[in-house]
């Protein structure tokens, strides 16, 4: 089947994977959005059924702008097969000193009841041996009160004890967090089972659910973001996971914000700071500030969206070692096609800079920009099957480089939300939530790498 381009998900109206997840017999493993005017369409998974149309975004054909020599500077580690080792990375991956990755597929896995017929996900490592790199599951979810559908970041602590989220299950079927530990010692097989403990399971007591985004680690507690549960209309939630004997409380920071997708950064002064993919003064989403009062959290606007400069900030934000603030919003802008941007505090305010404005056909970066030793950022877009760019830092400016454009072939279509990661040695990491194998409609997913050396 030929795979086409086109429309990508409006992520404040839907997420990619929600239909998926909530109507299974109506569009198994993939939403098909469609603008009915050119009949562009998209879809990520697996055994097509009949589609649901959803009208997203009224966008002209997305095609890439340019093209490099992308089998110089680009390969895929792992392609998906929608089995065992699961399908939709969508979460990205983290790395450890050894180069080993870390990820989660949100569906597939060992378990498909009850999660049929999508498979309830899996975490799992990836590792480069001699000869190639292997995928290994550590952990394939069960549904129900062990939770489903993984599609947050995993993210590593300094013992390498992993962490992230469901978005569903639990006890009360509103999401969970959990950790993964790997053995307490050495063992002969590259099978050494990893051990799951779920921290927290949300239910729908006003306080949040549906946890999504990375979560960071501070101090032993656990920091991240819920779409759903908070007060209402917003909903969504900024909250914190405190040891208490032998479990976790939890504690909402703030329960009236609007799809935060992205995690919470802290500053040096203990404060947070997000971004909400909608509402504000102009209903285009803002950034956020939580800072710190007394025994509780004040929520401060750091700059309202309103269209001209970026909307829908999707992704979430990354620091400097000045305190500047980085990101992206995954629309609109001076060029149509969202943003990259700078917040510079200044005297208690803060300066608004737009670093790059995207066209609609090369744009919607909905991913968290990482950041490299020297300043320079890395991002991923998703216009067309999608690309990953990088913003280097220079006495004039910042100067733009598309690394690679994805086809929607063997190398993936739609790079992770989540961005990408970079190790030491510049290397680049990610992953595609769909394309590669075509034992999925319009493909599994995959994990790639592009090399600093040939960029």
């Amino acid at each position: 089947m030929e795979r086409k381009q086109g429309l990508t998900a409006f992520p404040a109206a839907l997420h990619v994977l929600k239909c998926r997840r909530q109507n299974p017999n109506r569009c198994v493993k993939g939403t098909i959005m469609t603008s009915p005017e050119n009949n562009y369409w998209f879809a990520i998974g697996s055994t097509i059924k009949p589609a649901v149309f959803v009208l997203l975004l009224a966008l002209p054909l997305m095609v890439a702008t340019s093209r490099l020599t992308q089998a110089q500077t680009f390969r895929v580690l792992h392609t998906f097969t929608g089995t065992n080792d699961g399908f939709a990375p969508d979460g990205g991956v983290s790395i450890d000193a050894s180069g080993n990755l870390y990820g989660s597929a949100t569906f597939g896995g060992d378990h498909t009841s009850p999660c049929e017929p999508l498979g309830c996900g899996l975490i799992f490592k990836l590792s480069n041996h001699v000869g190639g790199w292997i995928l290994q599951p550590l952990y394939s979810f069960q549904g129900g009160n062990d939770g489903n559908y993984p599609e947050a970041p995993v993210v590593r602590s300094g013992d390498g004890t992993l962490y992230s989220t469901t978005v569903e299950g639990g006890t009360f079927g509103y999401g969970t967090v959990l950790r993964l530990q790997p053995p307490a010692s050495a063992c002969g097989t590259s099978l050494c089972p990893w051990t799951k403990t779920q921290l927290y399971s949300f239910n729908n007591d006003g306080l949040g659910n549906a946890p999504i985004g990375a979560l960071l680690l501070s101090s032993g507690d656990v920091y991240g973001v819920s779409i759903g549960g908070g007060a209402p209309p917003a909903q969504g939630a900024v909250y914190q996971l405190t040891p208490n004997g032998g479990g976790w409380t939890e504690s909402t920071l703030n329960g009236s914000l609007a799809s935060p997708e992205g995690g919470v950064i802290f500053d040096r002064s203990g404060n947070l700071y997000g971004t909400c993919a909608s509402a504000g003064a102009h209903n285009d989403g803002f950034v956020y500030q939580l800072a710190r009062s007394g025994s509780g959290w004040t929520l401060n606007t750091v700059v309202d969206f309103n269209g001209s400069n970026g909307s829908v900030p999707w992704g979430g934000l990354v620091m400097d070692t000045s305190g500047n603030l980085f990101g992206t919003t995954s629309m609109r802008g001076p060029n149509g096609g969202g943003t990259v941007f700078e917040l510079t505090p200044q005297n208690g305010s803060w300066i608004f800079t737009t670093l790059y404005s995207f066209s609609a056909q090369e744009g919607q970066p909905l991913g968290t920009l990482t950041m490299d030793l020297q300043g320079n950022l890395y991002g991923t877009t998703n216009a067309g099957f999608g690309t990953v760019f990088e913003l280097t830092r220079g006495v004039g400016g910042w100067t733009y480089r598309l690394l690679h454009s994805f086809t929607g072939g063997t190398d993936g279509a739609n790079p992770s939300n989540a961005g990408v990661t970079l190790d030491a040695n510049g290397n680049i990491y990610g992953t595609a939530a769909g394309g590669g194998s075509e034992n999925c409609f319009q493909g599994c997913g995959v994990v790639f790498e592009i090399s600093p050396q040939l960029r």
